[in-house]
């Protein structure tokens, strides 16, 4: 599946994806909004509509840092993204 076919299946689809390609699957590897925002080529409004609705999913889960939310994959959200290449 390429960028465009994951892209077409939803913006949330589409950052899941991308947080698993940079690996973002670890409290030690969080990243803000304004982090994952230009790295997934979103706007920020995206972003956190798609990362709000990974963690209602328990796809993604973040950590409080410095006041800012940082996000990561869970092992749901993992599994998940795996599926999408099967």
């Amino acid at each position: 599946m390429d960028e465009q076919e994951i892209k077409s299946k939803g913006i949330a689809f589409y950052v899941l994806s991308k947080l698993h390609e940079l690996c973002i699957a670890m409290p030690e590897l969080a990243s803000s909004v304004e982090e994952i925002s230009p790295r997934v080529g979103l706007s920020l409004e995206e972003t956190v509509e798609a990362l709000n609705k990974l963690a209602s999913d328990s796809l993604v889960t973040y950590l409080e840092t410095d006041g800012k939310r940082k996000f990561y994959l869970t092992s749901s959200g993992i599994i998940a993204a795996c599926s999408i290449f099967t």
